[in-house]
């Protein structure tokens, strides 16, 4: 079972205002069935969420296939630092 969070790229980034949505919120509400999911031996990934959204034991389920960015583990970034960095990419600011 794989968790997607959304990639705040193309008309995502550019419709931000009316779809983004708190990486950690998403992870807190998805955590009661990814623990249900791994207990009952069924392989769980989680994609496109920054290792400051997950809660450390769950690091593991982090699929390595996101931009660097978004890998940065433990270093007191917040997700709405990223994304102003990536509006900042995305808009050439």
């Amino acid at each position: 079972m794989n968790f997607v969070a959304m990639e705040m790229m193309g008309n995502a980034a550019k419709n931000r205002e009316i779809l983004w949505v708190n990486n950690e919120e998403v992870f807190k509400k998805a955590k009661v069935a990814i623990e249900i999911l791994v207990t009952s031996g069924i392989d769980v990934q989680l994609y496109n969420f920054p290792l400051c959204a997950v809660e450390h034991d769950y690091w593991r389920l982090a699929a390595k296939s996101i931009t660097e960015y978004k890998m940065q583990a433990n270093n007191g970034a917040r997700l709405d630092t990223h994304q102003k960095n990536l509006s900042s990419f995305i808009n050439g600011h």
